[in-house]
């Protein structure tokens, strides 16, 4: 569902007729307070449930103890997976929760190799032991415009072979899979980086450490007219469609319950039961058939 539907949907169940003709209380449900109330609902929904999910890469090189953490993630078990490429072979991590038993253990810049271990700690993840080697790294071979699905390197040597990630500049791409000397089916700005144009002889370095984490949505923005942007109006919500529903008549409840607690009432609900079947829902699709969660090999 796009977000003007949403709005559309959250607008027909707060005004009532007088309301769209003006008579009412329309007025005091700006776009401001809506938008509010709307990301305000999504967001206690995504911190609990854990539903809306994405991939976090960097480069992590000899010197680099620690990275830093994505800005967007959410409290609650925000980490699934940790990954990092040592040569082109991927090894996990495993994510350990005691940052004092990982310093005693890998005392700081005394153990280097393949790293097994990170740890998250002030907005930072700590990797043990040290990466005995640096990300992988090239230059471009020819410029590169914003809609380049393919990116000419002087070598690929040392990168993954297929869905790979690059980091030219401040802008993240994901790869299909490299020829020799280019990296083919790129999709352009990925984690919530913007595809521009690229130089020839700019480097490019390999995204060695990658997380599969829980975040927030992405942000509703209202502009100082009350309109929200345009672009953000025609954007898919980040929300499953069957969960929809309730958002949308909890955040109804939320508006009418400010001004008429009578009409809102027929919009109340139990959301911390919705929650809870929301989440419910989103681990059973994290299981498999036998009931087990799914390992990566």
């Amino acid at each position: 569902m796009l977000l003007h539907e949403v709005i559309e949907n959250i607008r027909a169940l707060v005004n009532s007729n007088d309301d769209n003709q003006g008579k009412s209380a329309n007025s005091l449900y700006s776009n401001k307070l809506l938008v509010f109330e709307l990301q305000s609902a999504i967001a206690i929904y995504a911190n609990f449930t854990g539903a809306i999910e994405d991939v976090y890469s960097t480069f992590l090189n000899k010197k680099n103890r620690f990275v830093a953490t994505p800005d967007d993630v959410v409290r609650r078990t925000p980490y699934r997976t940790a990954h990092v490429f040592h040569g082109t072979a991927k090894h996990s991590l495993k994510i350990v929760n005691n940052p004092v038993k990982m310093t005693n253990n890998f005392p700081y810049n005394t153990t280097t190799g393949i790293p097994e271990y990170c740890n998250l700690w002030n907005g930072k993840f700590y990797i043990y032991p040290g990466n005995d080697q640096d990300a992988s790294s090239t230059t471009l071979s020819s410029a590169a415009s914003e809609m380049d699905t393919t990116i000419n390197v002087a070598s690929t040597t040392g990168f993954i072979p297929e869905n790979g990630r690059i980091t030219i500049g401040t802008e993240k791409i994901l790869y299909a899979y490299k020829t020799d000397i280019s990296f083919v089916g790129c999709e352009r700005g990925v984690e919530k980086t913007s595809a521009t144009t690229h130089t020839s002889g700019k480097a490019v370095t390999e995204n060695n450490l990658e997380f599969r984490y829980r975040r927030h949505h992405w942000k509703i923005t209202v502009g100082s007219n009350d309109v929200i942007f345009t672009s953000h109006m025609n954007k898919k919500m980040e929300v499953a469609d069957e969960h929809l529903p309730a958002i949308i008549n909890w955040t109804a409840y939320n508006l009418l319950n400010k001004v008429d607690a009578s009409r809102a009432a027929q919009y109340k609900m139990d959301s911390q039961q919705f929650l809870q079947m929301a989440k419910q829902d989103i681990d059973m699709a994290d299981t498999d058939q036998y009931g087990g969660y799914f390992i990566e090999i």
